[in-house]
């Protein structure tokens, strides 16, 4: 579990460091191979900004 340090600064496990960075690099490889022109890139961004649910899709 990812801890707060109270100073700006957060603990985390190896495994969730490395979640994380998986997570990541898989983000960046859709970017290059051109995922940020599908037409539902957007929407899914909202998603993730707390914009919409997937239930308003």
């Amino acid at each position: 579990m990812a801890l707060s340090n109270f100073n700006g600064t957060w603990t985390l496990s190896q495994s969730e460091y490395q979640e994380l960075k998986k997570a990541a690099d898989l983000y960046y490889a859709l970017e290059a191979v051109g995922v940020d022109n599908w037409e539902g890139y957007s929407t899914a961004w909202r998603i993730v900004e707390g914009e919409i649910t997937e239930d308003d899709i």
